[in-house]
């Protein structure tokens, strides 16, 4: 065991006041409205998370490092929660097949369709990414995404620990959750 692990070992029994935390992976792709759910899962207070990571995943000890940045950037060391919460929308940060039936990972499937996804990962990459991509490349990156998440929710045995959800399946429950908080804050 190196001084790494047992440091993280360590830190996962100080911050975690229990037994080590399951984790919530929403498996997306750019533009599919990972972040949005994301936030989303965060108003849960049974919940914790740092927002996208991009870290590989690939034993127990990544989901600590998770539970453990997650409680450091929510400023919450000692909060009794029971899930630690990322999004992976990027085939060089997506687990192994095996990884992902591990019994502590949760997913959640999420995509888009086409035409609006690959429109905003167009206008997104063009204003924040210093150089615009072309539909060809944004068109591939789409793709590959696709065939990564259909490969991994295929092989994937345990479906009580997967849901899938549409960007717009999220878009329609969000409009929905945002008039009833509304209404139940005219009342108060």
């Amino acid at each position: 065991m190196t001084s790494r692990h047992l440091l993280f070992l360590l830190a996962r029994r100080l911050y975690a006041l229990g037994p080590p935390l399951p984790a919530v992976l929403i498996m997306g792709h750019m533009r599919s409205g990972s972040t949005l759910l994301l936030h989303i899962l965060l108003t849960n207070p049974r919940l914790i998370g740092c927002g996208e990571r991009n870290a590989a995943y690939s034993s127990h000890l990544d989901l600590d490092k998770l539970a453990v940045a997650a409680r450091i950037a929510q400023r919450a060391p000692f909060r009794r929660v029971q899930y630690a919460v990322d999004q992976i929308n990027h085939d060089k940060f997506t687990p192994s097949g095996d990884f992902l039936k591990d019994e502590r990972v949760l997913l959640i499937f999420l995509v888009r369709n086409p035409a609006p996804t690959i429109h905003s990962i167009l206008e997104l990459t063009r204003t924040f990414y210093g150089g615009a991509w072309t539909v060809e490349k944004t068109v591939d990156y789409y793709c590959r995404r696709l065939r990564t998440l259909t490969e991994h929710a295929t092989c994937l045995e345990d479906k009580q620990k997967v849901m899938a959800l549409t960007y717009d399946e999220l878009e329609r429950a969000t409009k929905a959750y945002l008039e009833y908080q509304k209404a139940i804050d005219s009342f108060s």
